[in-house]
């Protein structure tokens, strides 16, 4: 059950209580091998009514902004969101800070990873208290877990 982790999960809940503001966190500068996940991360969410605040990390383009504009952005951003949903099927050391910056403010974490992928999960991730592991091998998969683990949100 989804609940066992994460104390943020509640039993019976069928869905949220009103939309959230989500920041998806996903590579940027680095391995970009899960783009078509992340886009359906992003759709997926706004279909089920959701703000994403990060769309931009959908797009097929590297990040044109300074170092320092996009620190201070992703910041604000982690700072006014209810949820974030990352992308750590690949090592990303920018998706890495953003988890434990939304952790170290008390924000919910869902960490989405491809089944073939697994193996490969820092421990830091896998392991944490607070973030709940949502594993897939298909988009289809991902939707339904996604929409489960949405429904359990305080």
């Amino acid at each position: 059950m989804l609940q066992a982790r994460c104390s943020w999960l509640k039993s019976g809940s069928s869905e949220t209580s009103m939309p959230l503001r989500v920041y998806v966190a996903a590579p940027i500068r680095g391995d970009r091998r899960a783009l078509n996940s992340v886009r359906a991360l992003v759709s997926m969410l706004r279909e089920l009514g959701h703000e994403v605040l990060t769309e931009h990390v959908a797009q097929g383009s590297s990040e044109s902004a300074s170092s320092e504009e996009v620190y201070r952005r992703n910041i604000r951003l982690l700072s006014e969101c209810d949820l974030v949903v990352a992308e750590v099927s690949y090592p990303s050391h920018g998706v890495g800070f953003e988890v434990c910056k939304a952790l170290s403010m008390g924000k919910k974490v869902i960490a989405v990873v491809e089944s073939s992928r697994k193996a490969f999960l820092s421990a830091m991730i896998a392991g944490a208290p607070g973030i709940q592991v949502l594993e897939y091998s298909s988009i289809e998969e991902l939707w339904a877990k996604l929409i489960e683990a949405l429904a359990y949100l305080k």
